[in-house]
């Protein structure tokens, strides 16, 4: 420890910065001019000063991970995102049975949006009849022309569009077969049908039981039926070069 400071110049200690010009004597802050790390405060010890976790505002508090929103609350570092007692701000408590989520509060027993848990929504893709009772997500099933094939409802809900899914066509399990080359069967409102050319080929002769027959790569056909290219050029990426 030094003595005889003056000014804060006169303490060179990283860990005893500030001079006590009172008592002439360097300690390691000052209720007025600070020297504490975030989170902490310059309180009174026997006959000097020490920083003790606490706060003096909100410039005091340093968030320690992702997602918080920290505010000083009655000379502590508060998250006014979780904080039942200081939700959404200082001294905005909860009532007794809720939590709170996002600086709002909700009782995770009924809300549908943190059912059970802060950020556990029941709300999944395509569902219906959404509730939380008892701190445990229950749904109506699947909306109209949407079921859930994976059997993983309480995941990701009703993920498949049963009006355009050839693997689902209509229902859960009923894939879309048939087809011909290039041509493959698809689905178009709930119902099975024979779907477009792939790309780079098309149906010259006008014949569904052979598909999509030629490819639009030649000279003879660059890019659709029947498109020759002139003498001397190229058919390249559906275009006479």
């Amino acid at each position: 420890m030094c003595t005889g400071c003056v000014s804060d110049a006169d303490c060179q200690s990283a860990t005893q910065p500030r001079c006590d010009e009172r008592r002439g004597r360097c300690v390691p802050c000052l209720p007025q001019r600070g020297g504490c790390p975030p989170g902490q405060v310059c309180v009174g010890e026997g006959d000097g000063y020490t920083c003790a976790p606490g706060c003096l505002t909100g410039a005091d508090c340093a968030p320690s991970g992702p997602g918080q929103a920290l505010a000083c609350c009655g000379g502590r570092c508060v998250d006014v995102l979780s904080s039942a007692e200081h939700c959404g701000g200082c001294a905005n408590p909860c009532q007794s049975n809720d939590s709170c989520c996002d600086g709002l509060c909700f009782d995770l027993t009924t809300s549908p949006t943190h059912c059970g848990a802060c950020g556990r929504s029941c709300y999944l893709p395509n569902v219906t009849g959404v509730a939380c009772s008892g701190s445990r997500c229950s749904t109506g099933g699947c909306q109209q022309y949407f079921g859930d094939c994976d059997r993983a409802l309480d995941s990701n809900g009703c993920e498949e569009n049963l009006s355009f899914s050839a693997e689902n066509c209509g229902a859960c399990g009923n894939r879309c077969s048939g087809g011909a080359p290039h041509r493959p069967a698809i689905c178009v409102l709930l119902g099975c049908t024979i779907g477009p050319c792939e790309r780079g080929f098309g149906d010259c002769d006008g014949q569904t039981g052979n598909g999509c027959e030629t490819p639009l790569t030649t000279t003879s056909s660059c890019g659709a039926c029947g498109v020759q290219c002139a003498a001397g050029q190229q058919c390249l990426d559906g275009r006479c070069q």
